[in-house]
């Protein structure tokens, strides 16, 4: 399962569903161009796929008991929170970058949860346990022959021939 989980979740997901898992409206727009990147590696741990944009990245490391998924944030700047301004806590509500100090790592602990849910909820979605060759062995089979009945020529389907 560990094999077809890393290949569904590189063949199937595209730019607009990586931006959504990180979080991002995935809106694809010429003004705020974002680079998505998607690689797959062996580790210890087994085959590891991650999806990167820009300094930030969502990855997987599918085992066969449980699949461990994990964000990181490395660009912090690269992320809008709904949140008042640093010195003034009452003030106006608007989009803001995430700040790097302390007082965002609240926020930080639940966008890579948010983000970790997402992704994995999308490849539980994918999740195929047959393989391919189970899921292609009906098409391979043979039909059952029918039972032969004797006919004669130019007699038709309806008239056996009397032997």
């Amino acid at each position: 399962m560990v094999r077809p989980l890393v290949a569904s979740g590189l063949l199937t997901f595209d730019s607009v569903d990586v931006l959504r898992f990180l979080g991002y409206s995935g809106l694809i727009s010429s003004r705020g161009r974002k680079a998505v990147e998607t690689s797959v590696h062996d580790r210890f741990e087994g085959k590891r796929i991650k999806h990167r944009v820009g300094h930030n990245s969502v990855s997987c490391t599918p085992m066969p008991t449980c699949s461990a998924s994990e964000t990181t944030i490395n660009n912090a700047d690269e992320i809008l929170l709904l949140r008042p301004p640093t010195g003034d806590p009452e003030g106006p509500v608007a989009w803001r970058r995430l700040r790097r100090n302390v007082a965002d790592v609240p926020a930080r602990a639940k966008l890579g949860q948010e983000s970790n849910e997402r992704y994995l909820e999308a490849l539980a979605v994918l999740a195929e346990t047959r393989t391919v060759k189970e899921l292609a062995e009906p098409l391979t089979q043979l039909p059952e022959p029918r039972a032969a009945s004797r006919m004669r020529a130019g007699a038709g389907a309806t008239r056996p021939t009397a032997s």
